[in-house]
């Protein structure tokens, strides 16, 4: 499939096996497709040394651009259970959610409890401009908050307050 021909697809949700996003993102880009495996790092203490350790935003999911005629060469995947959807069919994650998603995970986001509540926001200018989420506060830091609504589940990255705006 053309590189041009996948950016006009919709972004689906893929669930997949517990701790197998790395198989089914290998499994997806040898057939030809470009997943989106959101990750995140953090500091791991073990009992002898700490370790920086990389692991997926949404634990057992992943993106990807894909039609609706490559449905059984995905759920051929072993790793890949089933497509993120309603009794409709798939259900399209937006592409500025994808993009939002993009912008945080080189931003340094990590995942947090998902958040329905709160004052939306937008952020004015920065690596982050353009993204909206939630605004939350922790101690002296607010936070940016971005849900993926059909997952139900956030990640959350630092914001200076001077560079967002209430929507």
């Amino acid at each position: 499939m053309t590189d041009s021909a996948q950016h006009q697809l919709p972004w689906l949700a893929l669930k997949v096996k517990g701790r197998s996003e790395p198989a089914a993102e290998a499994a997806l880009r040898s057939k030809g497709f470009r997943p989106f495996v959101p990750r995140y790092r953090e500091r791991r203490k073990y009992c002898d040394r700490f370790k920086v350790v990389e692991g997926p935003m949404f634990p057992g999911y992943l993106f990807c651009p894909m039609a609706p005629e490559h449905t059984v060469a995905v759920l051929s995947i072993p790793a890949v259970q089933y497509i993120v959807g309603n009794s409709r069919g798939p259900t399209p994650v937006e592409d500025q959610e994808i993009a939002s998603l993009r912008q945080a995970e080189s931003a340094g986001a990590v995942p947090v409890a998902f958040v329905r509540t709160g004052c939306r926001v937008r952020v004015r200018f920065g690596t982050l401009q353009g993204v909206e989420g939630i605004l939350v506060r922790g101690g002296s830091a607010a936070r940016l908050v971005l849900s993926v609504e059909m997952l139900s589940q956030s990640v959350s990255v630092e914001v200076d307050e001077d560079q967002i705006e209430f929507l």
